[in-house]
């Protein structure tokens, strides 16, 4: 499992990363800043370096100003060629809306690759499904569910207060907000027949 490490340009407030031997640290934009701050060197260096000053790197990759793409998804393009099957976003919410939002849309492009990807800050995690999944001794706090695609169906909750039995969430509903796990259980069940769900974790 090669996992990749990657630091945007928004809001930093989790320092809690430790990357090991094999995995790949990436600074996209003013992220490595971030890094530079928690004693952390990267192992590249990309983005267009509209966000702070241009650092004096080695393995830096400039990118133009004018581009389709983020320098976060970019970062995320280039965790992918390094055969990476993890990427965990730090830094990735809060600054500009809209930067946010491409960074969600983004994870869930990598997401329907193969790759696991989350966006993590210190109180939320943020990833999408399109399988079942099962979390043992899950963090107490708030669980909300959304569909990314026109509907999703047979969704079926499990371990939490307020469960579900082959249900179908349209991207118009947001009945999936806020639900809580079940204190006498010990796991929760996210299961799903068809479609692609955003899975936000907040703490309390």
């Amino acid at each position: 499992m090669k996992r990749a490490y990657i630091v945007a340009a928004g809001d930093f407030d989790n320092k809690n990363i430790h990357p090991k031997k094999n995995d790949i640290v990436i600074a996209a934009d003013a992220g490595f800043y971030y890094l530079k701050k928690i004693g952390i060197t990267p192992d590249y260096v990309i983005g267009d370096f509209d966000s702070g000053d241009e650092p004096d790197f080695n393995n830096k990759i400039k990118l133009k100003r004018e581009k389709d793409r983020t320098d976060t998804y970019e970062a995320m393009k280039l965790a992918e060629e390094k055969h990476a099957n993890e990427i965990f976003i730090y830094a990735a919410l809060g600054g500009r809306v809209s930067h946010s939002i491409a960074n969600i849309i983004s994870l869930v492009e990598f997401t329907l690759k193969g790759i696991k990807t989350k966006i993590i800050s210190n109180d939320k995690i943020i990833f999408a499904i399109n399988k079942n999944i099962k979390i043992e001794n899950p963090q107490k706090g708030y669980y909300s569910i959304f569909s990314f695609t026109d509907k999703c169906e047979g969704i079926t909750l499990k371990g939490f207060k307020y469960e579900l039995e082959n249900f179908t969430l349209k991207n118009t509903d947001a009945l999936g907000v806020s639900n809580e796990i079940n204190e006498n259980k010990n796991y929760i069940e996210i299961n799903l027949k068809s479609g692609v769900l955003l899975v936000v974790y907040e703490k309390k």
